[in-house]
């Protein structure tokens, strides 16, 4: 399940920011079910080769 892809060249803000936006925009979308489990913050962190820290703050921001 990759969403995102983060791009630091294109970031300008936080990626737990950017990553909560794609999930949320994926719900909205019919992508993600609303209610949906969601991958382990470590497997997440892994695929998008993130640290565990921002994908764990960005399922807070959900």
């Amino acid at each position: 399940m990759t969403l995102w892809r983060p791009d630091a060249a294109l970031i300008r803000r936080p990626a737990y920011q950017s990553l909560a936006d794609q999930f949320a925009r994926a719900i909205h979308d019919g992508r993600l079910a609303n209610g949906a489990r969601l991958p382990t913050h470590r497997r997440l962190a892994d695929e998008l080769e993130l640290s565990v820290q921002t994908v764990s703050r960005a399922y807070e921001e959900l």
